[in-house]
């Protein structure tokens, strides 16, 4: 039996954000995230922007800090001070509604809280009396090389910016959305204040809209986005190894998205869940992996690993944050519940688990739920054992920080009650109703594949919870 071990922490692109805070201009395409917010994988220290925008039609910087494809920290009251991960952009925009805008497309935006919502280029945003109207020019296009300046590309989609980029190419923006471009500037603003005249990085060329324009979101709320319906999973079915590895293809044609990158990371269309190839074990040198998906529940994961390991070399995953990964206590839920469907493909010599991984308090406390184990035992030793989403758990633990359940029987589809699990942790004392839940996680952790590459597939995946996200 293969021993589990842990990565210290699970930080997404955490070694490319290092990179990009450095670049002026390009080269780094980073995908979008969140569904109502422009938001970071961190926990950001947001501004109350309500008020302080400024009078209707002044020119104003906007600044930001932009790290996995989020855009956080964004201010017109001062420069935002991004973190070390993170790269400093700023651009011009005016307060107030739009007016009208020429051959340029206007972009309309709400911004409340340190985040933009109701984003729009079909009619001003109605914007909550909490929250500032703001508006700026920007390219129905894909983006060129704009000298010093950064271009920032995006598409959007219901209201929601996704995929921000500020690569030398432009973001692919799927089907049902637009792909926009605006020129900002890399490194801290020279002036928070108003600007009383456009500057060259907010004067996009002229271009022609597209013929047709998402619709502005009503969704009233930056910090509730409505839930994704949970779908009815068949009943839990026991699994068995397989004689090899099911075909898939995976080619980029076949997929809305796919990254052999170690740390490849994409925003569903929904905006709410992010697929994460998470080689995260460098030093165990793992094997090549390439993971597709069209949604989050519709993916998977290619995996080559060296026979005989027994060490966890990668974990890719379908990831939402809550509260844009600031978390929200324990005492907050009320439901907390996932439907999966997975199939790892098993054959002799693979050591691997699908598992949940949910993240407390900023990656300092981690809870497991193991679905399906081929070879592999927690950390710790058993502790307790009960029974939930009509299955018995063996309840492992590891010092005062990690806990796995372990179902007594495997099962490559069901529905798992979350919530009952972390609230029975809190019976017993090893969490308290305050603790933050930051982050839900579902995936395998891959030890070895008997030297072959396998096929580790999705095809149902939701999350019902309240809060959603």
């Amino acid at each position: 039996m293969a021993v589990h071990r842990k990565p210290g922490k699970l930080v997404p692109l955490a070694a490319a954000l290092s990179v990009l805070a450095a670049a002026a201009v390009g080269g780094y395409a980073l995908a979008g995230h969140h569904a109502t917010g422009l938001a970071d994988s961190r926990a950001p220290e947001t501004v109350n922007l309500a008020n302080t925008a400024g009078a209707s039609g002044q020119r104003m910087t906007v600044t930001a800090c932009l790290a996995s494809g989020k855009l956080t920290r964004i201010s017109v009251a001062a420069a935002a001070k991004c973190p070390a991960r993170s790269a400093p952009l700023h651009w011009t925009a005016q307060a107030g509604p739009a007016g009208a805008s020429g051959e340029h497309m206007t972009v309309t935006a709400c911004l409340a809280s340190g985040k933009l919502t109701r984003i729009s280029v079909a009619a001003a945003a109605k914007c909550p009396a909490w929250s500032a109207p703001l508006h700026w020019t920007a390219q129905a296009s894909p983006a060129g090389v704009s000298g010093r300046y950064m271009t920032v590309t995006a598409c959007l989609a219901s209201g929601k910016l996704t995929r921000i980029s500020v690569a030398a190419a432009a973001a692919k923006c799927p089907a049902w959305s637009t792909l926009f471009q605006w020129p900002a500037q890399s490194g801290p603003a020279p002036s928070p204040s108003p600007l009383s005249s456009p500057s060259s990085s907010s004067s996009p060329s002229p271009d022609s809209p597209p013929s047709t324009v998402p619709a502005t979101s009503s969704s009233p709320s930056t910090n509730s986005p409505s839930p994704v319906p949970a779908t009815t999973s068949p009943s839990p079915v026991q699994t068995t190894a397989s004689p090899s590895p099911t075909p898939t293809s995976t080619s980029p044609a076949s997929w809305a998205w796919c990254s052999s990158a170690p740390f490849g990371q994409w925003t569903t269309p929904d905006g709410r869940f992010d697929l994460y190839n998470n080689e995260w074990n460098t030093s165990g040198n793992p094997g090549p992996q390439t993971i597709c998906g069209n949604s989050e529940s519709d993916w998977q994961a290619v995996s080559n690993q060296r026979a005989g390991n027994v060490a966890v070399l990668t974990a890719p995953q379908v990831q939402i944050p809550y509260n844009n990964s600031n978390g929200y206590p324990l005492s907050d839920f009320s439901t907390l519940s996932s439907s999966y469907a997975e199939d790892m493909h098993a054959v002799t010599g693979t050591d691997a688990e699908a598992m949940y991984d949910l993240w407390l308090n900023n990656l300092n406390k981690e809870v497991m739920f193991w679905v399906d184990d081929h070879g592999q035992t927690p950390a710790g030793s058993v502790v307790a054992t009960t029974t939930f989403s009509g299955a018995t758990w063996d309840l492992w633990q590891s010092g005062s920080g990690y806990w796995a359940f372990v179902r007594e029987g495997n099962a490559s589809s069901g529905t798992v009650d979350l919530l009952a699990g972390l609230q029975y942790l809190e019976s017993r004392g090893d969490l308290v109703s305050t603790d933050k839940l930051w982050q839900v996680n579902f995936g395998w952790e891959i030890c070895s594949t008997a030297g072959a590459p396998e096929t580790f597939t999705v095809s149902n995946y939701s999350v019902d919870s309240t809060p959603s996200s």
